[in-house]
């Protein structure tokens, strides 16, 4: 049998062959591809990425595989061309979420092509969006640092997240480190800014205080950022308490004789300055006539060791003004934060020619 022979036998066995499974190798494949495996995690957090899987398989040999994003506002599509891969085609890619979506997950919908230009039906997959990113605290202050009993501390920051706030807050702790006071502010959208006071109670303990700021997002995610440290201090608010034991409330007083006063001075800190006048007044304010006259001379004394509590004496010399009239004794104590207290008695000048 020459060649021509044994090639006409051959083609007549396939010929037969093929009329055997029903195919007819002179007519295009009809029968799609079927995407067979279309997978994805089904949750992904924002601003990381999401990894596909998508396999097809068809009859006559695959052209291309495609995965389109069916969200509105998101991308992230892609188109896969067959090379030797034949009737089974495999493609793994990733998807990049944004940070700041406007929706909460993603659609995909894949599609294979083979040579013959059959498209297999759609595939679907979709993943929701989780949020595990942080709100962000800026600009975080705390002044004053150093505060007395009394003081007010005032907090601010800015706070922004990338899908929207739920709350803010600041806290104090004390030197031991426990929670001594918590403000709590609502908070909504991308971003926010925030101001609390801390009021220093009269009666906190000096030493060194911690303040933090937080914010939460409205997937719970929180971030907490300390401000630094604010210093108590102590500070005596209290004034001196001044008690004049002599002269007498209106006792009579000859104008022209020294006056013996008595007083006492307590404080809680410790004092060291203390002054008396001895005046009276004159005039009408009503008119701006009023006056202010001495009648003793003034005295002052500098202590020289700070006391807080101390009884004095001193005699008053009078000025030689011998009008009859009201007059006042004036003592006033200052103590070593500054603190002034007073007290005063009335007396009634009496000219001792008169008697």
């Amino acid at each position: 049998m020459d060649a021509r022979q044994r090639w006409t036998l051959g083609l007549i066995l396939l010929l037969g062959i093929s009329a055997c499974d029903g195919r007819n190798l002179f007519q295009p494949v009809t029968e799609p591809p079927t995407i067979v495996e279309f997978s994805a995690p089904e949750s992904v957090n924002l601003g990381e990425e999401l990894p596909v899987r998508v396999r097809a398989i068809g009859v006559a040999d695959l052209d291309s595989i495609v995965v389109e994003v069916r969200t509105e506002g998101l991308s992230g599509g892609q188109t896969f061309t067959a090379d030797g891969d034949g009737t089974d085609m495999i493609r793994e890619f990733d998807v990049e979420i944004p940070a700041s979506p406007s929706v909460g997950g993603i659609e995909l919908v894949a599609r294979a092509y083979d040579e013959y230009e059959n498209v297999s039906a759609e595939a679907t997959l979709s993943a929701f969006f989780l949020d595990a990113i942080p709100p962000v605290i800026t600009g975080a202050t705390a002044n004053p640092r150093t505060v007395g009993q009394g003081d007010t501390v005032t907090v601010s920051f800015g706070a922004s997240d990338n899908i929207g706030l739920d709350g803010v807050g600041m806290r104090v702790r004390d030197p031991q480190g426990s929670v001594l006071s918590s403000y709590i502010q609502p908070a909504s959208g991308p971003q926010t800014s925030a101001t609390f006071q801390w009021p220093v109670s009269e009666d906190r303990t000096p030493g060194s205080y911690t303040i933090e700021v937080w914010a939460d997002d409205t997937a719970g995610n929180r971030t907490v950022e300390g401000v630094g440290s604010v210093e108590v201090e102590f500070r005596d608010r209290i004034p001196p308490v001044v008690t004049i034991l002599m002269p007498e409330w209106d006792q009579e007083v000859e104008a022209g004789d020294s006056l013996f006063v008595r007083f006492r001075v307590q404080d809680e800190g410790l004092f060291r300055d203390v002054t008396i006048e001895g005046i009276s007044f004159r005039g009408d304010p009503d008119l701006g006539t009023d006056e202010t006259i001495n009648r003793f001379d003034g005295w002052s004394i500098n202590l020289n060791n700070a006391v807080n509590d101390t009884t004095l004496t001193r005699y008053l010399q009078p000025t030689g003004d011998p009008v009859e009239e009201p007059g006042f004794i004036i003592v006033t104590a200052t103590d070593l934060a500054g603190n002034v207290g007073a007290d005063t008695v009335r007396v009634q000048l009496r000219d001792e020619d008169d008697s």
